[in-house]
């Protein structure tokens, strides 16, 4: 199960006629509970610009490449998802996961968990699992940057996005948050010039 949470900045009724504002528990029953999810989602938000700039100077871009207005400067839309998987033993062999192998379809996905295993990437034809790193620094946890097909065809396979699973090894409850890091929705995703003729095997 998963709780979904969109830019609270953005005029929904002035611009999305296909989505609306965020829903909120009552503060009785979760009085932190908004203020501490806004806070976090804009934290994602700093991260993903930072990101966008890391990104670009990667492929021997300007530091704003996509940043800009066409990209991610108008507009963006990404997306919190807060998310349960219940203490259900998944089953590799009958096809029972906590979620089952996808890669995510935007650029970046930013994602922190309670520290209980069951992330898994597929890397060189194998299943590997992400295992939490003890961070150097007490009480920032670590995070985990996917990267999705967006951004796989933004950079012609420079970058492959990454398939991912979450098999359940104990009957636990485990829980994660994922931030999609998404482009303004009229972006268009092509290959950056640059590197259209580049072949990557």
């Amino acid at each position: 199960e998963s709780f979904y949470v969109c830019d609270e900045n953005i005029d929904y009724d002035q611009n999305m006629n296909w989505s609306s504002r965020n829903v909120w528990p009552l503060n009785e029953m979760l009085p932190t509970f908004k203020q501490s999810t806004i806070d976090y989602f804009n934290a994602m938000n700093i991260l993903g610009y930072k990101m966008n700039e890391y990104l670009g100077l990667s492929l021997n871009l300007s530091l704003n490449y996509f940043n800009v207005d066409d990209i991610f400067g108008y507009e963006p839309q990404p997306v919190l998802r807060l998310i349960h998987y219940f203490p259900i033993i998944s089953n590799v062999d009958i096809g029972r996961f906590g979620a089952g192998q996808h890669s995510d379809y935007g650029i970046m996905t930013f994602l922190i968990t309670d520290g209980n295993q069951g992330l898994q990437i597929l890397y060189n034809d194998e299943w590997m699992n992400v295992l939490e790193i003890e961070n150097q620094y007490e009480n920032e946890p670590v995070i985990i940057v996917n990267i999705g097909d967006g951004l796989q065809r933004f950079t012609n396979d420079h970058y492959k996005s990454t398939k991912h699973r979450v098999v359940m090894r104990e009957s636990i409850h485990r829980y994660s948050a994922a931030f999609f890091w998404e482009p303004n929705l009229n972006a268009i995703i092509k290959c950056v010039e640059t590197i259209c003729n580049d072949l990557k095997e």
